[in-house]
């Protein structure tokens, strides 16, 4: 799936976000808004991950869908 339809589908999808992204909040979900930066941004403080990781796991997470 394309990064445009997860933007543009992310209310639908906020729950598969969710359950792959657990200790992301109800509110970071809110503020991403299906803006990939703003998701990687969220996995890098939740997760403590490095921009690179959290690009991967964004990438990983788009082709699985």
């Amino acid at each position: 799936m394309s990064w445009g339809h997860i933007q543009a589908n992310w209310k639908q999808l906020q729950r598969q976000a969710k359950l792959r992204w657990g200790r992301l909040t109800d509110e970071d979900i809110a503020c991403i808004k299906g803006h990939r930066e703003t998701l990687i941004a969220c996995l890098q403080e939740r997760y403590g991950y490095a921009h690179d990781r959290a690009q991967q796991e964004v990438r990983e997470w788009e082709h699985h869908l």
